[in-house]
């Protein structure tokens, strides 16, 4: 039997839900997503107490954002003056600049707004936001958007040359429905037991300061 060349072999996932068998496609991110907001360049005034959260790089990363840790606000007329748009539930936050890659998926909190260092990113066409999350984080994509990154002391990437790069992935919009809810429900687990070995490390810590002299 003669060896398919990996240039015409079928691209498809090694381990695939039943009912689907079509090929991945390559597309660009500029295809699958539009850049819903960006304020780069764009520092607002803030303060450590008002209403409005404003997202840095450390609240994102996981699943969703980390409100504890927010460290800056803005005021009511900051949030509605100073930004060029505001963030919708499902919308990518993906950061820029710094530690650069990390993704997360908004969540319906209308109140918060990002930094210049993230860009949020809307999926648009058939493409679904759950999907799209897990496809930013898969290893492989990553060390695709650090290969554009610029500058070593504070690295950053360009959202222009990041929408030019290609992702694989399913057109069937189910199929990434089904993907993006098996690792939602893994993310969610997994972090219901994180917070399970926070409460014991605090629980041993306690236990030491009490039973040790």
């Amino acid at each position: 039997m003669a060896k398919i060349d990996d240039s015409v072999k079928k691209k498809v996932p090694e381990l695939r839900f039943a009912g689907f068998a079509d090929d991945w496609e390559e597309s660009k991110l500029g295809d699958i997503v539009v850049k819903a907001i960006d304020n780069r360049g764009k520092t607002p005034p803030t303060s450590e107490s008002d209403k409005y959260p404003l997202l840095e790089v450390a609240s994102i990363g996981g699943y969703y954002p980390n409100y504890s840790k927010v460290t800056k606000f803005v005021n009511y007329n900051i949030f509605n003056s100073w930004f060029r748009a505001h963030l919708k539930k499902g919308d990518i936050l993906f950061s820029t600049v710094g530690n650069t890659g990390l993704a997360t998926l908004m969540d319906d909190n209308q109140d918060a707004t990002i930094a210049q260092n993230i860009v949020g990113f809307r999926a648009k066409n058939s493409n679904v936001p759950e999907f799209l999350l897990q496809m930013f984080k898969l290893p492989s994509n990553l060390k695709k958007a650090k290969r554009i990154e610029m500058g070593a002391v504070q690295p950053s990437i360009k959202v222009s040359q990041l929408i030019e790069v290609q992702y694989l992935l399913p057109k069937c919009k189910h199929e990434q429905e089904k993907i993006g809810s098996f690792f939602k429900q893994l993310d969610d687990t997994i972090a219901l037991h994180q917070r399970k070995l926070d409460l014991l490390k605090e629980q041993k810590k306690g236990f030491l300061q009490k039973m040790f002299v």
